[in-house]
């Protein structure tokens, strides 16, 4: 459930999210046996069936995770169906439908025309580049896997079938001569795109300075593998290689160094993936004004307050979190002050505000305030409803169709104000003009990409608007005049 949640993609092809489904068709099959209906409840199962199917399939809500809990409708409405038509003797109308045998050839065909139509349909959204592919070509896709599954079925499965026992070995032979270059072609091709196509554009400008962003139409200048790869353009602390940033099965905190590393000043970045991401802005700014930023970052987690519902891991970390920074001892913590609406549905909070202060946030600010620790709350960025980057590929000459309204996401006014002064040590910092502006929150800026995702900034982003960063915070505090480049604190 939960990675289905936050990582749908990965968990739709997790053989470890996905066993329930197969352990059911065991279960059926085992009890089938013992399971006796008259035809009425026969009929009424295998209607029920086909309606739950049919009803998935085409009433599915687009912002429904797949798989997780809504994998039960297509399991459980097979399991109908299958049970519905044990008894031959009491067959079905839908029984009867099913096993007509046109239907039932291409049932035998199913498994081949899924392993066709996968590859086609990433030809398709690669040669088109885009992954709004419509319905004419949509039905292209369906028929081009049905046609090539019914070729390689009779030309390919049909005459290995009919190999006998005392030959088996040859179909060995063949499997492996065919996975060897399949496997070699995939991982090569998944190395080329992730590494030699790693985030490339050229950038007219170094650097930004303004008060705050504009919207933007034109983005004619995208390169197609900037948008493929931008998902990775995110700074060391979140990157999965280095382990930096705590997993989100794990409750151990875990820590890096980054900015001015000989520095006897301590600035930690605490919180969850959306602290995370300013990283790169405060390792620069480390570097300037002489101090050592240590991230302790968890994944899907947050200083105080859990993410995921029911998430024991983010318990735990929470729990053991102020000692560690009481042992650590920073001059300054760096958190979110806010969370932000997502597109989904908020699980944890009625009424799915548009935008709030966790409690849990609270109760750490005081605990660490109580140690003679500031703490700096930065505002939450807002959520986009699908991948901002791939809408602007689609629209690069109209770039602001992409942008989601400010009033979905935040307040007119920042919530953690009001914690000012009446929490000792803490500071509200908000850098919403540099990335909603107009009543909007872009996708793209000067030629660049602003978001990794739906809900995290890229680096590159970061980078080219820290001089404006580094003014607007310098405006909103002065506790970073405190350090200097020699390391000392005054």
């Amino acid at each position: 459930m939960v990675s289905t949640h936050f990582t749908p993609n990965t968990a739709y092809f997790n053989p470890l999210g996905r066993v329930w489904e197969f352990l059911a068709g065991a279960l059926v099959a085992i009890f089938i046996p013992y399971i006796k209906l008259n035809k009425k409840t026969a009929s009424i199962i295998s209607f029920l069936g086909i309606f739950i199917l049919f009803s998935i399939g085409i009433a599915f809500p687009s912002d429904w995770n797949f798989p997780g809990y809504v994998a039960l409708f297509p399991v459980v409405s097979a399991a109908f169906i299958i049970i519905s038509g044990n008894e031959s003797e009491k067959r079905t109308l839908v029984n009867r439908l099913l096993s007509n045998r046109y239907l039932v050839m291409l049932g035998a065909m199913s498994f081949t025309i899924y392993l066709w139509h996968w590859p086609i349909l990433v030809f398709f959204q690669h040669y088109y580049e885009t992954t709004n592919l419509g319905v004419v070509k949509g039905m292209t896709i369906v028929v081009l896997g049905v046609l090539l599954a019914i070729i390689t079925t009779w030309l390919i499965e049909k005459p290995f079938r009919k190999i006998p026992k005392s030959r088996v070995w040859i179909s060995y032979i063949a499997g492996f001569s065919f996975f060897i270059p399949s496997v070699t072609l995939g991982l090569g091709a998944k190395y080329y795109i992730e590494n030699l196509h790693d985030v490339k554009v050229d950038f007219k400008r170094s650097a930004f300075e303004g008060d705050e962003i504009s919207i933007q139409d034109d983005a004619s200048n995208l390169n197609y593998w900037y948008v493929t790869a931008i998902s990775n353009d995110l700074g060391e602390t979140m990157d999965r290689d280095n382990g930096c940033a705590t997993v989100i099965t794990e409750s151990k905190i875990s820590s890096c160094d980054f900015g001015d590393t000989s520095s006897g000043n301590v600035v930690a970045l605490v919180g969850g993936s959306h602290i995370g991401q300013w990283e790169p802005f405060f390792s620069s700014l480390g570097n300037e004004y002489g101090f050592k930023v240590v991230s302790i970052i968890k994944n899907s987690c947050s200083l105080g307050y859990e993410i995921v519902e029911g998430n024991d891991t983010c318990k735990l970390w929470n729990e053991n979190i102020v000692d560690y920074l009481s042992d650590l001892s920073p001059d300054l913590v760096i958190t979110n002050s806010t969370r932000s609406n997502r597109p989904r549905e908020n699980r944890l909070v009625v009424g799915n505000p548009v935008e709030f202060v966790p409690s849990g946030h609270v109760e750490k600010w005081k605990e660490i305030s109580a140690l003679g620790i500031p703490v700096m709350g930065i505002r939450d960025n807002p959520w986009f409803e699908s991948d901002p980057s791939y809408c602007v590929w689609k629209n690069r000459h109209e770039a602001s169709l992409c942008a989601r309204p400010i009033e979905e996401v935040l307040l007119s006014v920042n919530p953690a104000d009001a914690y000012v002064g009446e929490i000792p040590l803490f500071i509200s910092i908000d850098f919403t003009e540099l990335i909603c502006v107009e009543g909007l929150c872009p996708a793209y800026f000067d030629e660049r990409l602003m978001w990794s995702d739906t809900h995290h900034l890229t680096r590159n982003y970061l980078e080219y608007i820290t001089p404006s960063l580094k003014a607007s915070l310098e405006h909103q505090t002065s506790i970073f005049q405190v350090f200097n480049n020699y390391g000392e604190s005054n």
